[in-house]
């Protein structure tokens, strides 16, 4: 069954299969506190990845994960192709914790800065009794020491989840500097104190042809 839950402005739905607990968010960390007023985006914006690493993106497969531009030009999605963790008793102990790190060049016209506004995450999950999974980002640009983050748990069940995050002090990019705009991502298993009994696993889509994770972005003038 599917329930939502809202905290500090951001929503969770719950592993979509009867019988599953709820998602939970756990508080993210305020990122930028500066007072602004959203405009439109601007024409002529540009997104390109420049670089990608990580155990569930690694490097040498540039085929592992993409962005591509939204139709109305209000943000990006960017699709994986294989980004799961997975934990049992005979599986690599390595495998339970996975990440991707992409640098995406946000190219913007003179006059405008931006940062994420929203966040939306789709996948699938399959947690034995006792198992549960985090579900980690991070937001910085380079060379800024200020960094948003989100965490959200899945607990014990076989299904889908979707989490959705609005960020109410968005990290801001800095006008007139060009800088990578970089998002981490991490799928976690946790251990059961009595051990596993069997393989769990956590995939960052729900199936081969939905998206992934959406990024909505937000725009002012300066």
């Amino acid at each position: 069954m599917r329930r939502n839950i809202t905290r500090a402005g951001r929503c969770a739905i719950a592993l979509a299969a009867a019988g599953t607990a709820t998602a939970l968010i756990a508080a993210a960390a305020p990122a930028f506190a500066s007072q602004v007023q959203e405009v439109d985006q601007p024409d002529g914006v540009t997104l390109e990845v420049q670089t990608i690493n990580g155990t569930g993106c690694p490097v040498k497969d540039k085929d592992s994960v993409y962005l591509k531009t939204d139709p109305d030009k209000t943000g990006f999605t960017i699709y994986y192709r294989t980004f799961d963790a997975v934990a049992g008793p005979n599986v690599d102990p390595t495998r339970a914790r996975q990440n991707c790190v992409l640098s995406v060049l946000v190219k913007v016209p003179a006059g405008f800065i931006f940062a994420v506004g929203s966040v939306e995450q789709y996948g699938r999950a399959s947690l034995k009794s006792g198992v549960s999974a985090d579900v980690k980002n991070s937001y910085w640009f380079s060379g800024d020491p200020v960094t948003a983050k989100t965490s959200h748990r899945v607990y014990p069940g076989d299904g889908t989840w979707q989490f959705t995050d609005v960020t109410a002090a968005p990290v801001w990019s800095h006008c007139g500097i060009e800088r990578n705009l970089n998002i981490n991502t991490s799928l976690q298993i946790n251990k059961p104190a009595g051990g596993y009994t069997g393989n769990s696993s956590i995939v960052m889509k729900k199936t081969n042809a939905d998206v992934s994770t959406l990024y909505h972005l937000k725009w002012d003038r300066c």
